[in-house]
């Protein structure tokens, strides 16, 4: 520890800043290290063990050059689901993660749900009706742009969407 000239940048592992447990590999000093390679199953194991800030942390350590497919998935799923700052909007997130996939019907849903609630219901209506062509029987789906359809004040067009999901107890519920 005395011999290493940047010790500085290295905290105890023994604290808690601002109620968080330290997390070694959001430390600046492995960002664009090959450890960078793991960031992304980290980040998803402490999002499913709600570890919200660790994860954030970790996601803000990445370098420009780690941004692939599952960064930008994880940013907008923290954007979305808890609020993360970030210089991205979630619907950015998930569009970046298309271009890098496109077709992936992950990522679009994403997108669709983060148009959804960041209120541009024009573009979420485009993505839900994407979504439907290529899962016709997805009862989420055809809600959400029945939804989007109402706030966009076309009822006309929502309703046949809506009475057809009510009417047909056979379409699956997705798991999202």
């Amino acid at each position: 520890f005395r011999i290493y000239p940047s010790r500085s940048c290295f905290r105890t592992p023994f604290s808690r800043e601002e109620g968080m447990l330290y997390l070694f590999f959001a430390n600046s000093v492995f960002a664009g290290s090959p450890l960078e390679e793991h960031f992304g199953e980290i980040t998803a194991a402490l999002m499913k063990r709600s570890m919200n800030r660790e994860a954030e942390a970790l996601l803000r350590n990445y370098s420009d050059n780690g941004h692939n497919y599952q960064y930008y998935m994880l940013c907008g799923n923290m954007i979305l689901r808890h609020r993360m700052k970030s210089h991205l909007s979630a619907s950015d997130c998930f569009a970046q993660a298309l271009a890098l996939r496109p077709g992936d019907r992950k990522a679009l849903t994403g997108e669709a749900r983060a148009f959804f609630y960041e209120e541009r219901y024009t573009d979420a209506a485009d993505a839900y009706s994407r979504l439907i062509e290529s899962q016709p029987d997805n009862r989420g789906h055809i809600l959400a742009y029945s939804l989007c359809l109402t706030n966009l004040a076309a009822y006309d067009k929502a309703l046949p969407f809506i009475s057809s999901t009510m009417s047909n107890p056979t379409t699956r519920q997705p798991t999202v």
